[in-house]
């Protein structure tokens, strides 16, 4: 008995350390393999979309959808979580195995994981549903789009305090959504950014789209289907002017029941969930127009829908 108790106390470590080597080599393996395959849903990647009138050498002017990146941040930035980072990351991949599955839509929607099926039935479970929480593929989109937005105005906190002190700055509002494309060359959660102006008017615009490279076809489909849903998510009739207010001496009382009151709160339609898509305001400097040249015409061939603006030459 002591024989084998010995044998059992030299073997176990070495073969638990041997364990533990290779699969540390395996999930080392795992990951080069995965990088060498783009496959990059640890991170997301931050695009601003817009269309560009070029002309070309033959003298021809031509519509382009263009898109650049403006930053890529961790996941982790947006969902601190590693629980549910991995969940959402879920969301991305398994879109494709959904029975409801469009490949015109890679719009990350929150859906049922067949792996937290458990999970939701031993939180129905009163004395266990504080060990296991309901997991709740809504709350988890709309937080995770509500953090998105926040990485976003982050980057332009600046210029939107300067707005507050000085009249040299305009406002215009932009509509993201976040992306998972799996026929993409790089496979990375993509953050779609665009004007809520060109969103709703330049994809009714008759005529053929250019790229400048041959795979960024793709964009245009990712783009149109974010139209639509910007259609159904904030319908025309849920742009009427809405008047919140409370009188100036107005209680927390008086806040609390306003939050409660009934009628349309202005964000996504309620009626389909946290919705996918977010819209929110960012400041630009404006300038003189005494001091640069401008290009009234937003049709006009230049910068990205001639909305930038060139100092003229001085005068001789």
């Amino acid at each position: 008995m002591a024989t084998i108790f010995l044998v059992m106390k030299v073997v176990f470590p070495i073969f638990s350390r041997i364990n533990s080597f290779f699969g540390s080599i395996q999930k080392t393996g795992a990951k080069l393999d995965k990088f060498q395959k783009a496959e990059l849903d640890n991170l997301v990647n931050f695009s601003v979309n817009y269309f560009q009138k070029k002309r070309g050498h033959d003298g021809k002017v031509r519509r382009y959808l263009c898109f650049r990146t403006i930053m890529e941040k961790p996941l982790e930035y947006i969902i601190e979580s590693e629980a549910a980072r991995e969940a959402f990351q879920r969301f991305a991949r398994n879109c494709k195995k959904q029975d409801d599955y469009d490949e015109t839509d890679p719009f990350i929607k929150p859906t049922s994981l067949r792996d937290e099926e458990w999970r939701q039935k031993l939180s129905s479970i009163p004395i266990l549903s504080r060990f296991f929480p309901r997991f709740d593929a809504n709350a988890m989109m709309a937080t995770a789009l509500n953090q998105t937005l926040n990485i976003i105005s982050e980057q332009n906190g600046q210029k939107l305090l300067g707005s507050t002190a000085s009249s040299d700055f305009e406002i215009h509002s932009y509509v993201f959504g976040l992306t998972y494309e799996p026929d993409a060359r790089c496979k990375k959660i993509r953050c779609m950014l665009m004007k809520e102006e060109d969103l709703k008017t330049q994809f009714d615009v008759e005529g053929d789209v250019f790229f400048e490279l041959k795979n960024h076809g793709l964009r245009l489909t990712t783009m149109k289907k974010m139209s639509e849903i910007y259609k159904e998510e904030f319908p025309e009739a849920s742009k009427e002017e809405q008047l919140w207010s409370l009188p100036h001496n107005a209680t927390v009382n008086d806040a609390v029941a306003l939050m409660n009151s009934k009628g349309k709160s202005g964000g996504a339609a309620q009626a389909k969930g946290p919705g996918r898509l977010r819209k929110l305001e960012m400041a630009f400097p404006s300038f003189d127009p005494a001091l640069v040249r401008n290009f009234s015409n937003i049709n006009d061939v230049g910068s990205p829908a001639s909305r930038f603006r060139f100092p003229q030459s001085p005068k001789s």
